[in-house]
């Protein structure tokens, strides 16, 4: 909820009126890494662990809806895969990884990937 203020001047007087508006995210359509991931040991969960947003077009968070609901996974390359806990699902529109950990020693890209219940959503 929001306030907009409408303002308009007739004959040199100034009018003005405040509404209240309501305005809703748009349809999922991004992802993106609230939590930046820390570099870590091999085979030990990292210290930071890595939370996802949904998002819509705009960047506005998606936090209700059927389009708030999904299954995030973050696969690697060079050596940055997961052991166990690669796969955690959104609430609210937020996937918040525990005990997230690289099997083996490297340097790469982690990339966040997602299936909304929805047909209209994000890209997959």
């Amino acid at each position: 909820m929001g306030n907009l203020a409408l303002g308009a001047k007739i004959n040199g007087t100034n009018l003005s009126s405040t509404l209240n508006l309501t305005i809703n995210p748009g349809p999922a359509y991004q992802l993106s890494f609230m939590t930046q991931p820390s570099d870590g040991v091999s085979s030990v969960a990292l210290g930071n662990q890595p939370s996802i947003q949904i998002q819509d077009k705009a960047g506005n968070p998606v936090t209700s809806g059927a389009n708030a609901s999904a299954t995030i996974t973050l696969t690697g390359n060079s050596g940055i895969t997961s052991v166990s806990h690669n796969s955690v699902s959104a609430i609210t529109g937020i996937a918040s990884f525990v005990n997230f950990a690289p099997t083996s020693a490297g340097t790469g890209t982690l990339t966040a990937s997602a299936r909304v219940r929805k047909s209209k959503g994000l890209p997959s």
